[in-house]
């Protein structure tokens, strides 16, 4: 698979609070050369293995490319830990699918629009195959079994170029349409990725970390090889390049967020969208109208940015995801909060092993982060109803009773039970407009409990009552407890890193969290009266806040990293 870029690496570090990965909820209907037996799938699937997926949504949808006449877009479908090819129409609709099971990516059409090549390891290796649109099998157009990304077709029909770590580094390759023998057209000590033909097919765009500081910039090579031309160049990372169709412009992403144009004459870029979350494979539309993009702001969903206007918007694909899981203590089941594409979200339980989950809330307002009463009755949750345009807390009975508010700030996030009648938040409705823990209990008493500098992220240590927080140090983040009768905050963490989210264990002796302290977010463990922290996970992605079982052996949490999951690791060890 394609190096993950600076860009990519963005994704990380943006805010963990509600975010999601796209999640097909339609299996889409058969088309071209799609095999039968075709399996479709459960929504959700539930495992409770150390290490494993718990919850897992059905697709991730990326890599689009425009059809030649514009109508159409293929793009990836991920579903499961297999990808395959879609076709969908571009106004919007039900995908179709061209391949079925295994590992397909990364489809571009032929001049004609008559056909499909892709990449599929379906031999073992990774290979070039081309299927038509109208029936028929896959024809392998490469042999060599190594790594490829991004194909694109010649405008003359005869070539097709790609990206290959056959040989060690990235570089640009091509391949007869018809199979044949492949050509390496670059040869550096860097990587390229995401070739592209010029609409008049006499040059090649790609991206490449050639630049200074290993910087990721956009240059072009001749079609048939030879001396590189840079055409982009500064601080930030400029990643998969693609020509506008008058082959006068050139558009992409980069790593300080936004999807950018340039002019090649005059080196002027615009920003047609700005934030992060900006994914692989650019297309612009035939017309030079549209630019369309996979996009991860919460979901990876397909957007079509308008050039000239700017401002994405989603096609329509409907989608849900999971996140920001919660464990009870009494009794294991697992809350989530589950996204549709249209930004609704509704609290959801998982019971236990092999039962499939429960819908709780079913309001048109979004219901989010679901957090457990100690007696494992009752759940709090965030919602938006009753105008609460920022959020307020709820709170309702696991039987389904009707959710009771308990807040009425219009600013509430994060709910914690302290104990069977009181909760901890965080909200800006102080006088100082900073984000702080407060506490509401069930008769409706309502009181700040932090002043001063920022605090968020609240838990209670049903143990002792202590509270947990983070609150901004120097640079970074750094976790506090402040233990109960107590205003002198006891500092947890001082390495400089940023540390979130903090979860006491059951047992009031640890301390689970996140931090970047490795580069990635991943989730540390530590003595609740401070020392050493330990790291635990190790699998990259973004995380939501963790959670502990009732045991205190296992961590539960979400995951996004290629689409979103619910894992549960063991807490007793690092992992790998």
């Amino acid at each position: 698979m394609q190096r993950r870029s600076a860009a990519l690496r963005a994704f990380i570090f943006a805010s963990l609070a509600g975010a999601t990965v796209l999640l097909l909820g339609c299996a889409p209907a058969p088309r071209g050369a799609v095999a039968s037996g075709e399996s479709k799938g459960s929504a959700a699937a539930a495992s409770f293995e150390s290490g494993k997926v718990v919850i897992a949504g059905d697709f991730d949808a990326e890599a689009p490319r425009y059809s030649p006449n514009g109508k159409d877009i293929a793009f990836t479908i991920e579903r499961g830990g297999t990808q395959d090819v879609a076709v969908m129409p571009a106004s919007g609709g039900t995908p179709s699918l061209i391949t079925s099971g295994g590992h397909n990516m990364h489809p571009a059409w032929s001049p004609d629009g008559t056909r499909l090549v892709f990449i599929s390891h379906r031999a073992g290796g990774a290979d070039l195959y081309t299927v038509p649109l109208r029936g028929g099998g896959a024809s392998r157009i490469t042999h060599s079994g190594a790594d490829k990304s991004a194909p694109d077709w010649s405008p003359d029909n005869r070539t097709i170029v790609y990206s290959s770590n056959e040989g060690g580094n990235w570089n640009i390759w091509s391949a007869p349409a018809l199979g044949g023998t492949s050509r390496r057209l670059t040869d550096h000590p860097g990587d390229e990725w995401n070739p592209r033909y010029s609409p008049d097919g006499r040059f090649i765009l790609f991206s490449t970390n050639w630049g200074e500081n290993a910087n990721i910039d956009a240059w072009m090579i001749p079609a048939g090889g030879g001396e590189p031309i840079r055409l982009t160049s500064g601080l930030d990372d400029e990643v998969t390049p693609a020509w506008s169709p008058d082959g006068r412009r050139i558009a992409f992403f980069t790593d300080l967020g936004g999807l950018f144009v340039m002019d090649l004459a005059s080196g002027e870029r615009t920003s047609i969208a700005s934030g992060e979350g900006f994914h692989d494979i650019l297309s612009w539309s035939p017309d030079g109208w549209s630019i369309l993009a996979s996009r991860n702001p919460e979901l990876f969903r397909l957007f079509e940015v308008t050039v000239e206007r700017g401002g994405p918007r989603p096609l329509g694909l409907q989608a849900w995801s999971v996140w920001t899981p919660d464990v009870s203590r009494r009794t294991g089941a697992i809350a989530f909060s589950r996204m549709v594409e249209s930004g609704n979200g509704d609290v959801w339980v998982l019971p236990r092993r092999g039962v499939q989950p429960k819908r709780l809330t079913t309001d048109t307002a979004p219901d989010l982060h679901p957090a457990w009463s100690p007696d494992g009755k009752r759940i709090a949750f965030v919602s938006r109803r009753e105008g609460a345009h920022n959020g307020d807390i709820w709170v309702m009975s696991t039987t389904g009773q009707v959710a009771k508010r308990w807040t009425t700030l219009r600013s509430a996030h994060r709910p914690r039970w302290c104990n069977g009648h009181s909760i901890v938040f965080q909200s800006d409705r102080g006088a100082d407009g900073l984000n702080h823990i407060w506490m509401i209990s069930a008769d409706g008493q309502l009181r700040q409990l932090t002043h001063g500098r920022r605090k968020v992220d609240p838990d209670c240590v049903l143990a002792t009552g202590d509270l947990l927080y983070s609150a901004s140090s120097g640079a970074g983040a750094a976790l506090f407890r402040l233990p109960v009768g107590s205003l002198e905050p006891i500092q947890l963490t001082r390495d400089g890193a940023l540390a979130r989210f903090p979860r006491a264990s059951p047992d009031g002796t640890s301390v689970a969290f996140i931090s970047n302290r490795d580069a990635s977010r991943e989730i540390f463990v530590m003595p609740i009266n401070g020392g050493v922290a330990r790291q635990l996970t190790n699998d990259g992605g973004e995380k939501s806040p963790p959670a502990w079982t009732p045991d205190g052996k296992n961590i539960v949490y979400s995951i996004r990293r290629g689409r979103s999951q619910i894992r549960r690791y063991s807490a007793s060890r690092v992992q790998p």
